[in-house]
């Protein structure tokens, strides 16, 4: 939750993949029956939660369940298009815009390594081998942090151009497609 924000506020914060409430609310809001027509139906259930004036309150839950969002690369980057797609129309006020996102990863995540791989091939001089070295390795520090913290192996993180790359293509499927979300089988039009 954020503090200072309305609890009746439009931009629900939700995590589809388990979602706990006590039965009278869930039939009180409507259940999923309340939101079947929306193509984020976890945010929007958030929503129609918090419009009954009801509490949805995010917490992990490590400890406790382990879920899988997707099975395969295609889902992933059909189900994040489908996310980055959806949440950019609606606008959300804690989200940056596009292309400040776009330009911070290819800046902060793809640049570095991509560089010190030039300055490796002999471009660039020592100068830029020094401080792309320094940079990626502050960068695989954060990831290597960050999936321990998700109980995942911490080697992992020397893959992570790969998946910044992989973001950054997601993104900018997304905004080509901006207007038709294709998932699970069905398009959906979406607009604002």
């Amino acid at each position: 939750r954020y503090p200072g924000l309305d609890s009746r506020w439009e931009g629900g914060l939700a995590n589809g993949q388990f979602m706990l409430m006590p039965r009278n609310s869930y039939e009180a809001i409507g259940g999923h029956e309340s939101v079947r027509d929306r193509v984020l139906e976890d945010i929007a259930l958030a929503q129609v939660v918090k419009r009954h004036g009801r509490t949805f309150i995010s917490r992990m839950a490590m400890d406790h369940l382990t879920t899988r969002m997707y099975r395969s690369l295609g889902g992933l980057i059909a189900g994040w298009s489908r996310l980055i797609q959806v949440g950019a129309l609606q606008g959300q006020p804690l989200v940056p815009p596009f292309g400040v996102v776009t330009l911070a990863s290819l800046c902060l995540w793809i640049a570095p390594p991509l560089m010190l791989i030039s300055a490796l091939a002999g471009f660039g001089g020592e100068t830029l081998l020094i401080w792309s070295a320094l940079i990626c390795a502050l960068s695989f520090c954060i990831h290597a942090a960050f999936l321990h913290f998700l109980g995942g192996p911490a080697y992992y993180a020397v893959f992570y151009p790969l998946g910044s790359l992989v973001v950054v293509y997601i993104m900018i499927r997304s905004k080509v497609r901006a207007g038709d979300v294709e998932w699970k089988g069905r398009r959906y039009a979406v607009s604002n």
